[in-house]
């Protein structure tokens, strides 16, 4: 299981759109996450789409958090496949 937290928009009746990324953190009021690039699209019908792979791939990350990235957008791609999206 990832340590990572998908962030996910429900664009109604079209699909799920979901970010990978660090958890968030609040700090004085103002929440704040990093945005790992990684995002997952998985249509009304439940086709999967992994996008932003390239911009994923130029970030400098440790192997660690690469690695982290991944297996939280594999975890995220099963929850679909065993339809029960985050919503």
């Amino acid at each position: 299981s990832s340590t990572l937290f998908p962030y996910t928009t429900l664009f109604r009746s079209k699909g799920w759109y979901c970010n990978i990324g660090k958890p968030a953190v609040i700090e004085d009021g103002i929440v704040s996450y990093i945005d790992l690039a990684l995002d997952l699209w998985v249509s009304a019908n439940g086709t999967q789409f992994v996008l932003d792979e390239d911009e994923f791939d130029a970030l400098a990350l440790s192997d660690d958090l690469r690695k982290s990235a991944l297996n939280g957008l594999d975890d995220l791609k099963q929850v679909f496949l065993n339809n029960k999206p985050p919503l």
